[in-house]
């Protein structure tokens, strides 16, 4: 039962991917002083190039927020799928945001991922370039929400300021049946040192809900636009 329960197939429930980019270019104008372009060859494929420096081709998936917002998702090949690029094409607004995802930043835990956001705006001849930006926005502060996955799955999210979230397992899978699941292979292990390492680490993890039955994790929103914000955290506590 733990096996189907387990943190697999939330993409289950994303929206159909979108191919409408197919054949549109983009020149990508950064707060940062960088520009970009961005030509995306088909359904599937692009090519992109920081200002003066040659093209690169990568794979993409793309998903839109509404029906003028498109989120695009690649990873470089060169960066063997520790790096990641995820943005938001705003083509209503003529904005763009870009959020960098970094594993392996921190070599004594080689894991974790961190993540950072650029904002900029989308170029077009003939036009100034917008003055309003996609921008960290503390509309989410204060609310509490119930995500609902499954009958078997749901956890809570408390946004109690903008820069922290704090999250729980729901009842149908306590912290410690989904702790245990997510160690018990090392926990199991014919080295006796990963299994007292594993052993190690799901005590301490067990000892803190002796004080405290959620865990926080840092975070930050994005405000898209009136109806669309984009929630960025990375489960670095909880794992």
């Amino acid at each position: 039962m733990a096996e189907k329960r387990s943190f697999i197939g939330l993409s289950q429930y994303k929206v159909p991917f979108s191919y409408e980019l197919a054949g549109k270019h983009f020149h990508l104008v950064m707060d940062s002083g960088k520009e970009y372009s961005i030509q995306f060859l088909d359904g599937e494929n692009l090519q992109y190039a920081e200002k003066g420096q040659a093209y690169r081709y990568e794979t993409y998936e793309c998903m839109k927020g509404d029906d003028t917002t498109y989120l695009v998702h690649f990873a470089p090949t060169d960066r063997n799928g520790l790096v990641h690029y995820s943005l938001v094409l705003d083509t209503e607004q003529r904005l763009v945001t870009f959020v960098l995802m970094e594993e392996g930043y921190d070599p004594e835990y080689p894991r974790l991922i961190r993540t950072t956001p650029f904002f900029g705006a989308i170029k077009v001849p003939g036009r100034d370039l917008p003055e309003i930006r996609h921008h960290l926005s503390d509309r989410m502060a204060g609310k509490h929400i119930k995500w609902h996955y499954t009958p078997l799955s749901n956890l809570q999210h408390i946004y109690h300021s903008p820069s922290c979230v704090r999250a729980s397992s729901g009842p149908e899978m306590t912290y410690e049946e989904a702790m245990h699941f997510r160690w018990d292979k090392k926990m199991a292990s014919d080295d006796p040192e990963v299994r007292k390492e594993a052993e190690a680490t799901f005590k301490k993890m067990m000892d803190r809900l002796n004080y405290y039955p959620f865990y926080e994790e840092e975070c930050f929103h994005i405000w898209i636009k009136e109806n669309m914000n984009v929630f960025c955290f990375v489960e670095e506590n909880a794992n």
